[in-house]
């Protein structure tokens, strides 16, 4: 977001349109359990913003979905507590970008909630419809569940799936 000013953003919108395509997800990268180690700076509420940003981004180049992820794994920290970080952060970043008309989704992957039943259950706590899955096949591949039992549990909920040419080795 830094790097495109509005004339940038109106030639990228301009440019998607001109060659026929549209914006399926602007990526966002997060990490809600960062900063733990130094409460005294607001890193989530950083976070929060920078969400917000991307969802003004996203509208501006004609799209209406961010992904994001929950937050790796901090040790030393309990689980619920990170849990409940991601949750509330989230949340929040559901509220605001809805005020942008931007879905949030949440991407099944290998930090807090990553796999498929613990995503549903994140989607629950999170409790805001602005809140999506963004299905992750690669994760379910990790945790060795069934992909089309998983698929078919998530897609109620879920905005955006990602499809790759994985390899699955030892």
């Amino acid at each position: 977001p830094l790097d495109l000013d509005g004339d940038a953003r109106r030639r990228l919108r301009d440019g998607i349109e001109r060659r026929g395509l549209a914006l399926a997800a602007l990526a966002g990268y997060t990490d809600f359990c960062a900063g733990h180690d130094r409460p005294d700076v607001p890193l989530r509420d950083m976070q929060i913003m920078y969400v917000v940003e991307l969802a003004k981004l996203t509208r501006q180049l004609g799209g209406n979905l961010v992904r994001i992820f929950t937050g790796f794994e901090k040790p030393g920290v309990p689980y619920d507590t990170q849990w409940n970080w991601c949750v509330d952060a989230i949340r929040e970043c559901a509220r605001r970008a809805a005020d942008e008309g931007v879905v949030v989704g949440v991407q099944n992957h290998h930090d807090v909630a990553g796999h498929y039943q613990s995503m549903l259950d994140f989607l629950r706590d999170v409790g805001h419809p602005n809140c999506r899955a963004c299905f992750d096949a690669w994760s379910v591949a990790l945790h060795g569940e069934d992909l089309g039992v998983a698929a078919r549990a998530l897609a109620p909920r879920t905005a955006y799936t990602t499809i790759a040419d994985y390899v699955k080795r030892p």
